[in-house]
């Protein structure tokens, strides 16, 4: 968990220049991070959801409800549980985190839909789970997946990250690892600048992959 430890503080946005090209393609380029500093590099301006916070601004609380009329909107990004309740819930580690139950043997997952489209996204989570993109149609756009599933994912009282950049602007996500639970204990992206919400943003992606192949 040490090496987040930057992302708690407080929310906050991260700037690191690019240069962005916009491009028509027919299908979406994507690029998948397993750690925060080379999502950083490929992500530009990124904001950051952290939990420490309920929506209106006051402290986080455990088991504050999240509900469709009290929500992050206004940082960015709405969340819902697929089944079940979405609360804030005490970490040890991280603090707080963002999490949706359901009663055994049901299956719960946490949608993010952005209220800007997002040509990057990614999230920090404490147990095996997958991030799947969906544009701005709900066409799913790409998976990312722990590099260690058979593992189990990241031990308890460390931090595992996945991170997706697309051209093809992300409008939602999905975070699910198949069971009862799901949490997250912060939530990253980087909006498509304007005027270019709706275009097809290419450089970043290729210019990151060309850097990944010489390597």
């Amino acid at each position: 968990m040490k090496r987040f430890q930057r992302f708690f503080g407080h929310s906050l946005t991260l700037t690191i220049p690019i240069v962005i090209l916009s491009a028509h393609a027919a299908r979406a380029d994507i690029l998948i991070f397993h750690d925060d500093e080379s999502y950083l590099q490929a992500a530009g301006t990124v904001h950051i959801i952290n939990f420490l916070e309920q929506p209106d601004g006051t402290p986080a609380s455990d088991g504050v409800p999240i509900t469709p009329s009290f929500n992050y909107d206004a940082l960015g990004a709405h969340f819902a549980a697929g089944v079940g309740e979405l609360t804030l819930a005490q970490d040890q580690d991280a603090g707080f985190v963002l999490r949706a139950t359901v009663p055994e043997p049901g299956q719960t997952w946490i949608d993010a839909a952005l209220m800007t489209p997002a040509f990057a996204v990614a999230v920090l989570y404490g147990d095996a789970t997958t991030l799947s993109a969906y544009d701005v149609n709900g066409t799913l756009l790409g998976i990312a997946e722990p590099d260690n599933p058979g593992l189990g994912g990241p031990r308890h009282d460390e931090a595992g990250f996945l991170g997706i950049v697309s051209d093809v602007p992300i409008g939602s996500v999905r975070i699910s690892r198949g069971s009862d639970h799901e949490e997250i204990s912060a939530f990253l992206f980087t909006p498509v600048p304007e005027p270019a919400t709706g275009l097809l943003l290419t450089c970043a992606v290729v210019l990151f992959r060309r850097r990944r192949q010489r390597r």
